[in-house]
This record gives C-alpha cells, structure tokens and sequence, in this order.
C-alpha cells in the first residue's frame, strides 16, 4: 500500500519539477537577450523608447533563447524610459522595463 501511494505522489509531483522556466527578456549590451521559449519559436520583439518604437520577429534557437541586435537610437532611450516587449507564437510573453533617466539640470538648492 506504502509503494502505491508514493509512486502516485510522484507521478503528481514530477511534471512539477520538470516544468520549465517562464520566458524571460532583457536589454544587454548585445542587445534584447531572451531565454525560456519554446525551441525554433517565433518571438516578436517590440522595443519602445519615448516615441519611437522598433518590432523585429526573430526565431529562438534550439534552447529556446535568442539575442536581436536593436537600433541605438531606440535603444538609448534618453530621458525617456525603455520597454521590451517579447511574444512567442504560443502566447508566451515576456516583458522588461527601465525607469526613465533625470533629465535637464538639476535643481539647486
């Protein structure tokens, strides 16, 4: 009765443990890197900066991850904040922000 019962433990607990990370995407030197998609999925990228707004489709590699090269313009951000924006042809979706910088002189006191 005892073997019974742990092996139904670990049939409910082994899918569990092997489930994989949730996606996961950020901005790098290398550009927007992203990990965690299904391997040689379609990822749509959207990169936002203040106004501009830059979509590249890329598709992941055998591990699931991906590195896409991003115009510096966008990428720069300036005093407006940047945004990552990154959806897989499953519905998987991963997002990355950063806060905006200060901008124009600072304020003396």
């Amino acid at each position: 009765m005892r073997i019974v019962l742990l092996v139904a433990i670990a049939a409910v607990l082994a899918p569990a443990a092997l489930a994989a990370p949730p996606p996961h995407v950020r901005l790098a030197a290398a550009g927007v890197v992203g990990t965690g998609f299904h391997a040689r999925e379609r990822v749509t990228l959207t990169v936002r900066a203040g106004a501009e707004h830059w979509t590249k489709a890329v598709v992941t590699n055998a591990a699931g991850a991906f590195t896409a090269r991003v115009a510096v313009t966008v990428a720069s951000g300036g005093c407006q904040g940047v945004s990552v924006l990154a959806v897989g042809a499953r519905g998987e979706r991963a997002a990355w922000k950063a806060p905006p910088r200060p901008c124009g002189n600072p304020i003396a006191p």
